[in-house]
């Protein structure tokens, strides 16, 4: 097991975020972009996760390597998405810390800080199973 790389890089609502911060919290790291068509299909399914368990100890971070910042707000309108979106555009934090060949790719990191799942493209993460294994993850949460 792995500790999940920290990193501090801007937020698409402004300011910056620090996996730091969110230390004994399940946090779900997904990397992404707007040209990704597999992305467009796991996305519904990640909203419906963050719906269910933001209040609960759980935060979505999600990484759009877009080079393109303007393409990125008409997406998210578009899928109706509330979780939050961070901005890696030289795929600094995507390609260096977190060794990805590419989008989507998901790490769920556990309360403290330790990478437990790793997914490599597009999941359906609204599943009886998937939510049933999140409730577990957070029993743990403070």
């Amino acid at each position: 097991s792995f500790i999940a790389p920290g990193f501090d890089i801007s937020s698409l609502s402004g300011g910056n975020v620090k996996l730091s911060d969110y230390r004994g919290k399940v946090v779900f790291i997904n990397f992404w972009a707007t040209w990704c068509a597999t992305c467009k299909v796991e996305m519904p399914s990640m909203q419906k996760l963050y719906q269910r368990f933001k209040s609960r100890g759980f935060e979505m971070l999600t990484i759009s390597v877009d080079k393109d910042r303007s393409l990125i707000e008409p997406f998210i309108k578009e899928y109706a998405l509330t979780f939050p979106v961070l901005l890696d555009p030289d795929s600094q934090v995507a390609k260096r810390k977190y060794k990805t060949t590419g989008v989507p790719e998901t790490f769920i990191v556990n309360q403290d800080g330790i990478i437990v799942h790793k997914a490599i493209g597009p999941r359906d993460w609204a599943t009886e199973e998937t939510l049933t294994a999140f409730e577990e993850l957070l029993r743990g949460a403070r």
